[in-house]
């Protein structure tokens, strides 16, 4: 075998070899640490959702309680007086409507009968037992409720407050929606999620009769679902399928690429006020800042594991031939001249070569003074 290939080739091999794994396993490390940095966007993202939802929830029950402590409205509720209530709380409403998005304020008397709509008073006194259980809840256990949940101009996100009389007896309830556009406008403005609210059809259809046609329109529709409101429609559409808004029980993950760009997508499920499944809210963002990080990552660790790989053949190189091959050449030459009873001049630079080498070099010129000495003798005695 010869060493000055066979193992000058082992060793970078080896060096090679070990240095791929070590780019490989890194490679590896660091895409499961892209993987942890979206899953903690995208728990993020469901924190933020959640957040938003709660936040709207306690403006409308903050807004509900609100009218049902105003004595006025405790003395019209009383007396039915559906005039004096609009009268009471246009102005009221209409800041409430142009200033924090409420969209609808009704008030109820028992057992759920909506007395007056103050957004649309045109509308006569209507039963809503049949598509309003928070009305029908409030009123008969006098304890406040809120959450999602349709009424005939749509859905919206609902406080329902118990309104006394003066007497302190129960004279009905009150109940503020607040509209979900606003808050989606701002999941995008302030946290930069493109929003949409996907709701039921066929509840949709069925309560909310007053709604806006635009909003029933078949162009709005994924699957079981209508488009309620949306952020970035185009986006949305093309990240979220009919078959992604199944039976969603829980939240749902997962990433999808638009034109070239990967974005997270979550799916929130919503329930209204009643427990019962009615909408779901998606949020996408822009992945590609992370996904870009671990290309980038790829990239350097492939250039440093070819620079890494240069240097240490380099430096293999060097050190076999520099410090073993070279030496070893001349004691090797020697060696032979010395077989070959040719021997004059002791091997040089003896004092550079490793421990072992000028240990046999030392040997060598034991043997060639030896010989030497014979030699001498050797014509001597011919003479």
């Amino acid at each position: 075998m010869n060493v000055r290939h066979h193992a000058t080739t082992m060793l970078i091999g080896i060096a090679t070899i070990t240095i791929a794994a070590s780019t490989a396993i890194s490679t590896q490390l660091f895409s499961g640490m892209t993987r942890a940095v979206e899953e903690s966007q995208f728990e993020l993202m469901q924190a933020t959702v959640a957040s938003k939802i709660r936040n709207t929830e306690s403006r409308a029950v903050q807004r509900a309680a609100m009218v049902a402590d105003m004595p006025s409205v405790r003395r019209l509720l009383a007396a039915q007086d559906r005039d004096g209530l609009v009268a009471e709380t246009r102005e009221l409403f209409q800041h409430q409507h142009d200033q924090f998005g409420v969209a609808t304020l009704q008030l109820e008397v028992a057992p759920a009968t909506c007395l007056v709509r103050v957004h649309r008073p045109e509308r006569p006194s209507e039963d809503v037992s049949s598509y309003r259980p928070s009305v029908v809840a409030v009123n008969a256990d006098h304890a406040p409720r809120h959450g999602f949940e349709l009424s005939r101009s749509g859905i919206s996100i609902l406080a329902v407050a118990p309104v006394p009389s003066p007497e302190g007896e129960h004279a009905g309830t009150v109940d503020m929606g607040l509209e979900v556009g606003p808050m989606l406008d701002d999941l995008d403005e302030s946290f930069g999620l493109d929003a949409s609210f996907f709701v039921l059809e066929a509840p949709l259809r069925a309560i909310s009769t007053s709604a806006d046609p635009a909003a029933l329109a078949d162009e709005n529709r994924v699957g079981n679902y209508l488009k309620w409101y949306s952020t970035n429609w185009q986006l949305t559409r093309a990240l979220v399928e009919a078959s992604d808004l199944g039976a969603i029980e829980e939240p749902v993950r997962y990433t999808r690429e638009v034109a070239g760009v990967p974005y997270g997508v979550l799916l929130y499920p919503v329930r209204d006020i009643s427990g019962q499944p009615v909408g779901v809210i998606s949020v996408a963002r822009d992945f590609s800042p992370t996904r870009a990080a671990a290309g980038r990552s790829l990239v350097w660790q492939a250039l440093l594991a070819l620079f890494a790989s240069v240097i240490i053949a380099g430096a293999v190189l060097v050190v076999i031939r520099g410090l073993l091959l070279r030496p070893l050449a001349r004691v090797a030459t020697a060696m032979g001249e010395l077989a070959d009873g040719k021997a004059t001049q002791p091997i040089a630079d003896t004092d550079a070569m490793p421990e072992e080498l000028a240990e046999i070099a030392k040997h060598h010129e034991t043997l060639r003074s030896k010989q030497a000495v014979k030699t001498l003798y050797g014509s001597e005695d011919a003479s």
